[in-house]
């Protein structure tokens, strides 16, 4: 594990990556439960909802890092990459917001201060995640 400086830990907690999304979006979904209570959806719903948002985001991520790849052969690009990739990551939370107004139909004070609850939920639920993932490369290397 030592001896090569953490290489094996690293790519071993890279290929856990998404098991930890997967279990990451349903401890999301319990949260998303408990905030939209009175709304009596229901925990499918919740989880639908969040893998597709999910996706979306992925899909951006994915966009993002082929921005930043084609930097290398064609160093004109890189004139444009910060102003494009931060346009894509203020649309994402842009689209999030209207998602979630849409699909639970609330107004703009509502859904911003769901999202603003759903934010440290997530960045708690990512950091379970994380850490099990981490300790799940660290036992299977």
């Amino acid at each position: 594990v030592f001896s090569d400086n953490g290489v094996s830990l690293m790519q071993s907690f890279i290929d856990t990556l998404p098991i930890m999304m997967f279990v990451c979006v349903p401890l999301l979904a319990v949260f998303m439960k408990f905030l939209y209570l009175f709304k009596r959806r229901k925990y499918v719903e919740h989880l639908m909802f969040l893998f597709h948002t999910h996706s979306f985001i992925f899909a951006l991520a994915i966009i993002t890092i082929a921005l930043v790849k084609l930097s290398g052969p064609f160093p004109v690009v890189n004139n444009f990459i910060a102003p494009l990739t931060t346009f894509i990551w203020l649309y994402a939370v842009f689209y999030v917001f209207v998602a979630m107004r849409r699909v639970y139909n609330q107004g703009r004070f509502a859904t911003s201060f769901k999202m603003l609850m759903l934010l440290p939920s997530y960045t708690i639920c990512l950091a379970i995640t994380f850490v099990s993932g981490l300790f799940l490369a660290f036992i299977t290397i």
